[in-house]
């Protein structure tokens, strides 16, 4: 199994569990351009945020979470760990996930509905 076969079956079970879901690819990448002078200019494309889960989703109760997959002895990068206590200090979830186990260990809190005051 690899991360981005974790990532694929963590999203069948949120689709199975009725929630919505984005793939939230981020990281960087180089292009170029041709300038109107002939020249190359070179420049960097972000995408996403940094340390933002894997899958962002919203369960059929509007609770909001991020899915953070990991896969053999990767661990938790610190923008990982920030976004983690930034999510979960506004009341998200935020799950760590090897395996959809860890999916189906919060699965009561993900299917809840909210208690609204």
């Amino acid at each position: 199994m690899s991360e981005g076969q974790v990532v694929k079956a963590c999203i069948d079970w949120l689709c199975l569990h009725n929630c919505l879901i984005i793939r939230n690819n981020s990281g960087a990448f180089k292009t170029s351009y041709t300038r109107k002078d002939g020249g190359i200019s070179e420049y960097m494309v972000r995408t996403g945020k940094k340390g933002s889960g894997d899958i962002v989703f919203c369960s059929p109760y509007g609770r909001y979470g991020e899915v953070e997959c990991k896969y053999g002895s990767n661990k938790q990068q610190p923008e990982q760990i920030q976004r983690q206590k930034d999510v979960e200090q506004r009341g998200g979830l935020y799950i760590l996930a090897y395996s959809t186990d860890a999916l189906e260990l919060r699965k009561a809190e993900i299917l809840s509905p909210l208690h609204r005051p």
